[in-house]
């Protein structure tokens, strides 16, 4: 099986299969190149603009597994695979990540479908301010963040 996403063919490798083998990352999709979240802006600002230390991040099955297995638990109980949480699209995802962040704030409790994504990019990426989420929040963040950047939400729910 091959996907675009060396995680994602893990994961389906791993369910039908039993087991993996080779997990081949090429240099031909940027962003499976292991520098990509360095280059995408995801270190720390130092709160005068300048970067601090970049974060490399990368996330696989492994990841996958915990995030899955925290959104399993008390008090997100959300009842997913590693193949139903894979599956899920954009939309979802940001709905599931909105449904985290609600858990922290209560202001977070938004329906994602109904806000205006200029609001909904700035209203996140303030709260993970707060949370000092590593990454300048840019404008290309944002985007990535209220598109559902299947990445972008895994790094954030990591």
């Amino acid at each position: 099986f091959f996907f675009n996403d060396p995680a994602t063919t893990e994961i389906y490798t791993r369910s039908i299969v039993g087991s993996v083998r080779c997990v081949q990352e090429t240099e031909a999709n940027p962003q499976l190149n292991p520098n990509f979240y360095q280059s995408k802006g995801m270190g720390k600002d130092d709160g005068q603009g300048q970067k601090g230390p970049e974060y490399k991040i990368q996330i696989g099955t492994d990841e996958i597994r915990l995030i899955v297995s925290v959104l399993n638990s008390p008090p997100f109980m959300m009842n997913l695979t590693l193949v139903s949480f894979d599956e899920k699209s954009p939309l979802e995802l940001l709905e599931l990540l909105n449904t985290v962040l609600g858990y922290l704030d209560p202001k977070q409790k938004v329906d994602v479908r109904k806000e205006r994504q200029e609001e909904t990019g700035p209203r996140i990426t303030e709260f993970l301010k707060v949370l000092d989420f590593p990454s300048n929040m840019d404008v290309q963040f944002q985007t990535a963040l209220v598109q559902g950047d299947r990445k972008i939400i895994y790094i954030v729910l990591y």
